[in-house]
């Protein structure tokens, strides 16, 4: 009995020498993991902010380019280079370089560093020049200008052929040589086509709407009527809408197409029958002509961007257009009507930045 009471205790001593050996294992993975983790939690952390810091010197440079280039913390090494001071932020000494890379782009490199190594560098690159000639007049020709009688234009007109007007302009009407950054019709199409690449291809060649509705984004690989079958009826865009071919805008009465700040992009040419109204700020742009009949209006509160890249404008309308209308060959604006720019277009779906002066092209974190 005493030599099996002697064995039991030294199972009992065993099993908790192996229990205790076991636990101090576990345990001892278990502190190495929160370790670990929180290494890292605090490695993550320090990445953020040194990340914050070097994205601050991308917005340094904004501004220091919408300045001008007039500032006194920085220096111009050389015609197209320009480096700011060295300053601190969050603990980390920032440093930006800018270089001009020709036609108004930009490449801009920020670097944040702390002394324990911590390195993150941000690199962008933005377009950066005055607005575009065809974003800020209300008439815009690469070639004639026809404007009948009794027509107001609100804001100035540019062209670059022949002059015709029995109108009114409150402002001028300006002949140049050419219509400087006019857009190229396949960078449009390029992009364009980003917003809608990975969209099938819409299978009919018909619209149409008895009901308030929305469309968009939409692709179609050929011609395309967008039809109001029923009274007061509003159709909203909600991206870019992209047609290879020719587009038609078939109203009934009250028909309303809301822009919503998109695009309708047309390899062909965009016809706009009588009646229809337009709400809210957007772009029409076609390759080839953009007809609009008798009783199209426009938003008074709204912005509308009307462009033929390679045929001609052409309205008539005798309601006001807010916005701006542009052709290639022509513009000709047919009745009695009144042309008002608003000012700046805003929140427009277009490669110019919504008609702003600063457009980011690009943006990296190259390392961190």
């Amino acid at each position: 009995m005493a030599a099996n009471r002697k064995g039991q205790k030294g199972n009992i001593l065993l099993w908790s020498l192996l229990i205790l050996a076991c636990g101090s294992i576990i345990m001892g993975g278990l502190f190495s993991y929160l370790n670990t983790s929180l290494r890292l939690a605090q490695k993550s952390e320090e990445n953020a902010h040194s990340y914050y810091a070097a994205d601050s010197g991308i917005e340094d440079a904004y501004i220091f380019l919408m300045n001008d280039k007039d500032s006194t913390h920085w220096t111009q090494e050389n015609i197209t280079k320009w480096v700011r001071d060295s300053y601190s932020m969050n603990g980390y000494s920032v440093n930006v370089r800018v270089e001009d890379r020709g036609e108004n782009v930009y490449e801009i490199q920020s670097t944040a560093s702390d002394e324990t190594g911590n390195v993150s560098h941000v690199r962008a690159y933005i377009r950066y020049g005055e607005v575009p000639v065809f974003l800020e007049n209300a008439i815009v020709s690469n070639g004639d200008l026809n404007i009948g009688s009794d027509i107001t234009v609100v804001g100035d007109g540019v062209y670059v052929g022949s002059l015709s007007t029995g109108g009114d302009v409150e402002g001028e009407l300006i002949q140049l040589d050419d219509i400087p950054d006019w857009p190229v019709a396949n960078d449009l199409a390029n992009f364009y086509w980003e917003d809608v690449k990975d969209l099938g291809d819409y299978p009919d060649d018909l619209i149409s709407c008895n009901q308030d509705s929305t469309i968009g984004p939409l692709y179609r690989n050929g011609d395309l009527e967008i039809k109001w079958d029923d009274d007061n009826v509003t159709i909203t865009l909600n991206g870019t809408i992209y047609v290879t071919g020719n587009v038609v805008l078939n109203p009934t009465g009250g028909a309303v197409l809301d822009l919503n700040g998109q695009t309708l992009f047309v390899e062909g040419k965009i016809e706009v029958s009588s009646g229809l109204s337009f709400a809210g700020s957007g772009c029409l742009y076609a390759v080839g002509d953009i007809i609009m009949q008798s009783d199209v209006s426009t938003d008074p509160n709204g912005f509308l961007h009307a462009m033929s890249i390679e045929g001609m404008f052409s309205t008539s309308s005798s309601n006001t257009f807010y916005g701006i209308a542009a052709g290639y060959t022509e513009v000709k604006i047919q009745s009695d009507c009144s042309f008002v720019l608003p000012g700046s277009p805003t929140d427009l779906n277009n490669p110019w930045g919504q008609g702003e002066s600063l457009q980011v092209l690009q943006y990296d974190i190259v390392n961190k």
